[in-house]
């Protein structure tokens, strides 16, 4: 069944189309073309064009140097990968599929805004603000005060706004419960992974920036502040009052010690631990993690 076609994709990302007009189906890997989907090259040698001239009914999006080196439609575009993640968004993707939501729970002071999905087995609690247009997967808790703005999506088993991890001990060692009291403030077009736990602030706001994007099982503690646009992978791990500027990038697996700052841009490597402030453009690497070079313009 046809979905769209190459010419409305085109049109869509403001781009080009070399060749004929042609129904699309669905997206597909370049590895795997077939008549009527629609793939991205970020670079054609001579065995892919071999390959796509075989596939009749393929539209590619191939970079700008390649226009009119293929036989079957195409569309240049500056950043391939960009463009199909966005023909594929806006063409293909699936809208969430929230089944029976009947065992949410919605506390009854939270204010919910227009068209938002709230999955089955969903908590929210007191005074929290969830703007228009998110999407709350199975089994998200937001507990009391939280915001979170509008477009955002937070995936199955997630917990925001619960107390962190913070105690002070007694002469003889016994440990004793430093209340979180402060709340979690959540941008607009944040998207948060599955089993992401982010935590209250002790006093005052933990905060994630508009178009922060968090893999799975990632946790933030209290009073972190996430800038806007930064990428969090698998298991990353933030302590108490962490800061990261706009557009950092963090590795799996990698740990951030507590009042540690990431400049704008840094990249932190897969596992790397981080027990300093980091410059901005920085790559660093290791435990303890250390300076390997300036982080590139396209990375």
């Amino acid at each position: 069944m046809t979905r769209t076609t190459a010419r409305e994709v085109a049109e869509h990302l403001g781009l080009q189309l070399i060749g004929a007009d042609a129904p699309l189906t669905a997206p597909s890997s370049l590895d795997a073309p077939f008549a009527g989907a629609l793939v991205f090259a970020k670079r054609l040698d001579a065995a892919t064009l071999k390959s796509l001239a075989e596939t009749p009914g393929v539209v590619v999006i191939v970079p700008e140097s390649d226009a009119g080196r293929l036989t079957v439609s195409h569309i240049p575009a500056p950043r391939p990968r960009l463009a199909f993640a966005k023909a594929v968004q806006r063409f293909f993707a699936r809208p969430a599929a929230l089944v029976d939501n009947t065992t949410a729970r919605v506390h009854p002071t939270a204010r919910i805004g227009d068209r938002v999905r709230i999955g089955p087995g969903v908590v929210i609690g007191p005074e929290v603000s969830i703007g228009d247009d998110t999407i709350l997967h199975a089994n998200v808790v937001i507990e009391a005060g939280t915001i979170i703005g509008a477009r955002s999506e937070v995936k199955s088993g997630t917990v925001i706004g619960q107390s962190g991890f913070g105690f002070d001990f007694e002469p003889d060692g016994t440990p004793v419960r430093l209340p979180h009291v402060g709340r979690v403030v959540i941008g607009d077009d944040v998207e948060l992974g599955a089993l992401n736990t982010v935590v209250r602030a002790t006093l005052g706001t933990t905060s994630v920036g508009n178009h922060v994007k968090t893999d799975d099982h990632v946790h933030i503690a209290h009073n972190c502040s996430i800038g806007r646009a930064a990428i969090l992978t698998a298991c990353a791990e933030l302590s108490g009052s962490v800061t990261l500027e706009e557009q950092v990038w963090l590795g799996p697996n990698c740990s951030i010690l507590n009042r540690v700052r990431i400049g704008r841009r840094a990249m932190v490597g897969i596992g790397a631990v981080v027990t300093k402030d980091v410059a901005d453009n920085a790559l660093v690497v290791g435990n303890p993690a250390r300076f390997l070079r300036e982080r590139r313009p396209d990375e």
